[in-house]
């Protein structure tokens, strides 16, 4: 029972870990949409990309399975590229 409710809070975490992420990107690319400075497009481009990475290792280093990662990855590209496009182009 204690298993089963720690996989149930890990993967409650997980979506809302990659839901704050998709709000950060996506307020990124609003700015950027916004200003049109090159250091500061780069530099929060870096940033949400390197956040990204060490999300993912946390997410191995937890023990999630890979395939679960790759389709929280998937749905995650997905929701952001159609939520950007149809918000900010």
């Amino acid at each position: 029972m204690v298993l089963k409710n720690n996989k149930q809070s890990i993967y409650i975490n997980m979506s809302l870990g990659t839901i704050g992420i998709l709000l950060i990107a996506l307020a990124a690319i609003g700015h950027l949409a916004k200003v049109n400075d090159y250091n500061g497009s780069l530099m929060i481009s870096l940033g949400v990309i390197l956040t990204i990475v060490y999300i993912n290792y946390l997410e191995k280093k937890a023990g999630i399975n890979k395939i679960l990662i790759w389709v929280r990855s998937g749905v995650y590209m997905v929701l952001f590229f159609s939520l950007s496009y149809f918000l900010y182009f």
